[in-house]
């Protein structure tokens, strides 16, 4: 086409040289970092308005959530949870295995701790194992860790919480695969029953 029309580009100066050229930016820039112009004919566009409510509303969200977070159990806290308003992967879960993973995660379960804390009588406190029912115990049992090698992405042994929570968030990426391991390990149901 530049050929059949003969088309050059050419440098332009620009704005250079030109009088009051630096006088229009340096109140361009005041304009923009000064406060608003009250004036009828300076009110906010829609668009700015809701710039506004946006920033505001994220303000207000990230600073309710850091107040709430200090509330938050310590157990819960490991997880490092953000708030987020989108929906979270694992409430795509099946309801069995959200179940796990929530009680995992608040404590709130067929745990020895939790049985002694509400008094509860007649509760299995151990695991087929011998150890005791905690939240991730069913990454430490050695009785479900015989079978480790057929887990999804095969973790190394882990020795502690915040191995298993890592474990877990990497599962949650894919929530089939959490799926799998929970039913497929039948932990729950043969290794270390409710109750």
């Amino acid at each position: 086409m530049m050929k059949q029309l003969d088309i050059r580009i050419k440098w332009s100066p620009g704005h250079m040289e030109i009088e009051g050229n630096e006088e229009a930016d340096r109140l361009a820039n005041a304009g923009a970092t000064g406060p608003m112009d009250q004036a009828i004919d300076k009110l906010p566009t829609i668009s700015g308005v809701r710039t506004i409510v946006r920033q505001k509303r994220l303000y207000a969200e990230t600073n309710w959530w850091e107040e709430m977070k200090t509330s938050l159990s310590a157990g819960y806290k490991e997880w490092s949870p953000k708030y987020n308003t989108k929906e979270p992967k694992e409430l795509t879960l099946p309801r069995a295995v959200l179940h796990r993973l929530l009680a995992m995660k608040t404590g709130h379960g067929d745990y020895a701790a939790y049985h002694q804390r509400f008094d509860h009588q007649n509760n299995k406190l151990e695991c087929s194992c011998g150890s005791a029912k905690e939240p991730y115990h069913f990454f430490k049992c050695t009785i479900n860790n015989l079978k480790r090698s057929d887990w999804p992405l095969a973790p190394v042994e882990m020795q502690s919480n915040k191995q298993a929570i890592t474990y877990i968030k990497k599962l949650i990426h894919t929530p089939s695969k959490l799926t799998q391991l929970i039913t497929d390990s039948e932990f729950y149901t043969q290794i270390c029953p409710n109750y």
